[in-house]
Formats: structure tokens, sequence, C-alpha cells
């Protein structure tokens, strides 16, 4: 007998080639409404949207991120716990402690210091997320299981 494998979609996604794409084809659309005097080409808006748009996409994922999944799951956390996998062109793993009150720490502490990736948060039992980040070193993605370090936790490695 076969069995169903329930596929689990992420409850939040940062692609910003798929935004851009999106973008571009929205403006091809739109262009009058957007303030463009003739029809852009894609690298016309490609360059404004990098200017303009990015940005503020970014700044909207990591307040949804963090208000909408992270203060739920810690309220007065700010010592969090991270496990990761498969991270790097080494498949490496690894875990670590680290502070963050806010979004911009909170992604800063765990993405790697590439150029262009994606992020995909899933919520998981407890009180966790995991985020598959994936770049140029890691395709297939690297796994980051994250939760609120626990008095205990944070006592064990020191931090207390």
């Amino acid at each position: 007998m076969a069995t169903k494998t329930r596929k689990v979609k992420p409850v939040l996604t940062w692609d910003e080639s798929k935004i851009v794409e999106d973008k571009i084809k929205d403006a091809i659309r739109n262009w009058k409404d957007l303030g463009y005097d003739e029809k852009p080409t894609d690298d016309d808006i490609r360059e404004r949207m990098y200017i303009e748009d990015l940005d503020m996409e970014w700044d909207d994922f990591n307040n949804n991120l963090w208000e909408e999944h992270l203060v739920k799951i810690a309220n007065s956390f700010e010592t969090w716990f991270i496990e990761g996998t498969n991270m790097g062109w080494q498949n490496r793993l690894g875990h670590k402690f680290f502070q963050a009150t806010n979004a911009v720490d909170f992604v800063r502490a765990i993405i790697p210091n590439t150029g262009q990736f994606t992020l995909r948060v899933y919520k998981i039992r407890g009180k966790g997320i995991k985020i598959v980040c994936s770049h140029h070193d890691s395709p297939c993605g690297e796994t980051y299981i994250i939760k609120p370090a626990s008095k205990k936790m944070n006592k064990e490695e020191g931090h207390v």
C-alpha cells in the first residue's frame, strides 16, 4: 500500500529572484500607473527595483518574521539556540547561542554572508521554527532549527 506524503508549505518565504521577476511582470503590465514615461525594459525595472523596492520588501519580510512568528514563540526571550545542518559547500553541522531582540539581529545571526539567497520558514512542533536557506554554496539548502534558549540551556552553556 502506498503512503501519502504531505508536503509542508513554508509560513514565510524570501526569494529575491521571484520578487524581482514578479515586480518586472507587474511593471510591464502597469507601467503607466507606476510613473514610467514609456514602456520600460526589464533592466530599467530591475535597476529601479533594486534601488527603491527591495529594501522595503526585505524590511517587510523581517518584520513579518519577528512579529508573526518569533514573538509568538518567545515572548520575552533574548537568547536563541540554533542547530544547523548541511551548512556551506562542505555540508557542516553545528550549533550556537545568540542574542537577538529584533528581526535584523535575528536574521543577521543566522544567514550566511552571501549575496543572493532564498529563505523558507516553517513552524515546528513546540516552540521553534525551521529555516531552510539556499544559496550558491548550498543550493539544496542549509537547515536551521531555532528555538528560544531555556534558562537551563543558558546556564549549561555559561550564558547566565
